[in-house]
C-alpha cells in the first residue's frame, strides 16, 4: 500500500482544508457507494465483453424483456438515470437492433420493445452474466453481496414503477434481514 504524500503546508488553513478532506473520505458513504458501483459494473462490463454489451444496456435488455413495452420515463424511475443517460443508452440499443422504438399512437412519446436480436442477446449474456454475478458475490464477499442487494431491493420496492418478476420480486427486507445486516 502507498500512501500520498500529505501537504507540506502547516498553516492553520491547510490544517483545516486536511481535517474537512480526513472526515469526508474517511466517512462519507455516498463516495463509498459510487466506489462500489464504478469497481462493480467494470467487472460485468468486462465479464459481458464477449456478448458485446455493458452492464447497462443488460439490464435495459433484462427489463424489456419483462414487459411488452417500456417508455424511456419509466427505465429512468427504475435505473435512477437522469434523461440524458437513459437516451444515449436507448440510441445504443435500438442502432443495434436489440430494441424497436414503438411511437405513442396520440403522438407523445414512444415505447421500446425487445426484438429477437435482443432476445438472442440476453440469451447469450445469461451465462456470462451468471458467472459474473458468482465473481461480484466473492469480490464483495456473500454478506455484504447480500446486503447490498437488500438494499437494492427496498429502493426498487419504493419506486413508482413495478415489474412483475415472479419470484425474484424485489421486496421489503424483513426485519429479520435487517437484524442480520445489522451484525455485519
Amino acid at each position: 500500500m502507498r500512501f500520498l504524500e500529505p501537504p507540506q503546508d502547516t498553516s492553520l488553513a491547510a490544517k483545516e482544508a486536511r481535517a474537512i478532506g480526513s472526515e469526508i473520505l474517511g466517512r462519507c458513504v455516498g463516495g463509498r457507494t459510487r466506489l462500489i458501483a464504478r469497481v462493480i459494473t467494470a467487472h460485468y462490463d468486462e465479464a459481458l465483453r464477449p456478448s458485446g454489451l455493458r452492464a447497462g444496456q443488460l439490464t435495459m435488455l433484462a427489463i424489456a424483456g419483462t414487459v411488452d413495452r417500456v417508455r424511456p420515463a419509466e427505465l429512468q424511475e427504475l435505473l435512477a438515470m437522469d434523461k440524458s443517460t437513459v437516451s444515449r443508452n436507448v440510441k445504443v440499443v435500438v442502432d443495434h437492433g436489440w430494441l424497436e422504438r414503438l411511437d405513442d399512437e396520440a403522438g407523445r412519446g414512444y415505447g421500446l420493445r425487445l426484438t429477437s436480436a435482443g432476445r438472442e442477446r440476453l440469451k447469450l449474456a445469461l451465462p456470462i452474466w451468471r458467472k459474473a454475478q458468482e465473481e461480484a458475490a466473492e469480490l464483495l464477499m456473500p454478506p455484504i453481496f447480500a446486503a447490498l442487494k437488500l438494499v437494492g431491493d427496498s429502493l426498487l420496492a419504493k419506486s413508482e414503477y413495478h415489474i412483475d418478476i415472479g419470484e425474484f420480486q424485489p421486496t421489503m427486507p424483513t426485519p429479520e434481514a435487517m437484524a442480520a445486516l445489522a451484525s455485519l
